[in-house]
């Protein structure tokens, strides 16, 4: 080689070295207020941008340097009764804390509104503790735009798409880091606010109900018979309209008329107001004795101890109960003759302790099953009342009154327009 192509050849050296530095320095200082490099070429060094020019996450040595606005639980003060008005104790205090670190699976999203949920409830007042390496901001659920696609995260979104997504916590947040894998776009008749309401309950139904089967491989499906407790609730008014739609007999308990009332319109067939009727399970097997043997192929339930009796003695040969929650207690006596004989499957999940692959699954399963449906208006999630975050108190207090009638939510973006997907 000739001196002058050596010479050559060190200057397109130091020509790479220093762009390689460049691209690392900016990588280093990237947050999501800086846009990350085009994709280009620099010499032979390329970066790569997914599309809509994303924005680098923040790595967990910069997140500090940006804050964000964020929901905490307020302490608890056992002195003060909670009895009145003027006297209630706040539940939450608005404090600020650094915008998540994203994860290379990861995207940064926005928030728009937050879905209120049950779980939300039990978890501020310390007895539902997220499952390790889970945010400890509250909040499951949440519609809004992304705004940073970590590093492994770009082939299905970009900065600008308008997502809902199935949170791992952190909700009630200006910003939220979820696994990419768990969002999925807005339904073109939905309001932001509306679709904020989807993921928890339509997650939760699909999966326990359509997806998971009996000891011996049974899905319940078309023709057969459900019962679902809380018919009135997110989960209720989700399961009553999937399962009517997929051609189910559909049984649900309830706590007033009004409630019964929207249950019906719903699609439920037979509504039982435990209130007036102690006796559910003794209707439910009325009503089902000339078409289902006055048997249930599947119950939904969300009550635990207090009806584990019941629901057993209801289930049709080869039946499944689906435990999703234990508001009437954890600990029950069952007849385990009865479950020999029937062959039946008791089966308890719990959705947020499930990794982000398996979330990821169902959130495929529900795009191509059920997101059609929620385009073609024929389900929708059931709202009751909208909170802007600064009453968030209020929400969570109207949760646990348990007079709600479908879902709760949160606004959280100030001045955010409330257009449909």
């Amino acid at each position: 080689m000739s001196l002058a192509g050596a010479r050559k050849l060190v200057q397109q050296i130091n020509t790479l070295t220093a762009a390689a530095a460049v691209v690392s320095r900016v990588s280093s200082l990237a947050s999501p207020c800086l846009p990350r490099a085009s994709c280009r070429w620099l010499g032979t060094i390329k970066t790569t941008t997914p599309r809509h020019e994303a924005h680098r996450c923040l790595s967990s040595s910069a997140s500090s340097a940006a804050t964000m606005k964020a929901a905490i639980p307020a302490p608890i003060d056992k002195n003060n009764k909670d009895d009145g008005d003027a006297d209630r104790q706040p539940l939450f205090r608005f404090e600020h804390v650094p915008v998540p670190a994203c994860k290379p699976t990861d995207v940064l999203i926005k928030v728009h509104a937050a879905g209120i949920n049950r779980p939300d409830v039990l978890q501020r007042k310390g007895l539902y503790p997220p499952p390790k390496g889970h945010s400890t901001v509250l909040g499951l659920e949440v519609s809004g735009e992304v705004v940073a696609v970590g590093s492994e995260a770009g082939g299905r979104w970009g900065v600008g798409d308008r997502v809902c997504a199935l949170a791992n916590g952190g909700a009630y947040a200006e910003y939220v880091a979820v696994p990419y894998g768990q969002c999925l776009p807005i339904p073109a008749p939905l309001t932001m606010t509306e679709a904020a309401c989807v993921p928890e309950t339509f997650f939760t139904v699909w999966h326990n109900v359509f997806e998971q089967s009996t000891m011996l491989g049974r899905r319940v499906g078309s023709g057969d018979a459900v019962l679902i407790h809380g018919g009135s609730s997110g989960i209720g008014t989700t399961a009553i309209q999937l399962c009517h739609h997929f051609g189910m007999t559909v049984c649900t308990t309830v706590g007033s008329d009004k409630k019964a009332d929207r249950c019906k319109a719903l699609g439920a067939d037979l509504v039982v107001n435990y209130r007036e009727q102690t006796d559910f399970a003794g209707e439910v097997g009325s009503f089902l004795k000339d078409t289902h043997g006055g048997h249930v192929n599947l119950v939904l339930d969300m009550i635990g101890a207090k009806y584990a009796h019941d629901n057993l003695r209801l289930l049709a040969p080869d039946g499944r109960i689906a435990v999703i929650g234990a508001l009437g207690g954890y600990r029950a006596e069952i007849d385990l003759l009865l479950m020999m004989q029937r062959r039946l499957t008791l089966a308890g999940c719990m959705l947020r302790a499930q990794g982000d692959n398996a979330k990821q699954k169902i959130a495929d399963a529900l795009e191509a099953q059920v997101w059609p449906l929620l385009e073609a208006g024929s389900v929708a999630p059931v709202m009751d009342t909208v909170y802007p975050f600064e009453k968030l108190d209020d929400a969570h207090r109207h949760m646990e009154a348990s007079t709600h009638i479908g879902k709760l939510a949160v606004t959280i973006l100030e001045g955010g327009t409330e257009s449909k997907g």
